[in-house]
C-alpha cells in the first residue's frame, strides 16, 4: 500500500517530531546490506520519527549507484510505519535531479529533499 500525503499533511507530519536519516549499511566487500539496513530502519521506527529520509544522512546520495539508491528507497518505503512519510533525496544537476525525482515518485516516496549540486 502506498501512503500519499497532501502538502498540508506532509507539513504537519514534518513539524511533529524528528526526521530519521538512517545510515546505509554496506558489507566489508562494499556491497549494500539490505538486511542490516532493514534492522536499522526498524530501530529508528521505534523512536516515533516523523519521517524517514534514506540515503541522505552521511553523504551516501553522492556515493552510491542509482540501483543502490533505488534499493534503499524501496526498502525504506516497504518498512515505513503508517503515517510516516518517506522523503527521497534528489540532487546532482537539474536533469539528474528530475530523473531521481521521477524515480522517487514512481517508487512511492511522499516528498523530496533537494540536495545541492556537487
Amino acid at each position: 500500500m502506498v501512503v500519499r500525503f497532501s502538502p498540508a499533511e506532509l507539513r504537519q507530519s514534518l513539524s511533529a517530531g524528528l526526521m530519521a536519516f538512517p545510515l546505509s549499511d554496506f558489507s566489508a566487500a562494499d556491497e549494500l546490506d539490505l538486511r542490516s539496513y532493514r534492522e536499522r530502519l526498524d530501530w529508528h521506527s521505534g523512536f516515533g520519527v516523523c519521517a524517514m529520509v534514506p540515503a541522505a544522512g552521511a553523504g551516501e546520495f553522492f556515493s552510491i549507484t542509482r540501483d543502490e539508491y533505488g534499493a534503499l528507497l524501496a526498502e525504506t518505503i516497504a518498512a515505513r510505519l503508517p503515517g510516516v512519510p518517506v522523503i527521497a533525496p534528489v540532487g546532482f544537476g537539474t536533469k539528474m535531479a528530475i530523473d531521481y525525482a521521477r524515480h522517487a515518485e514512481e517508487a512511492g516516496a511522499d516528498g523530496l529533499l533537494l540536495l545541492p549540486p556537487i
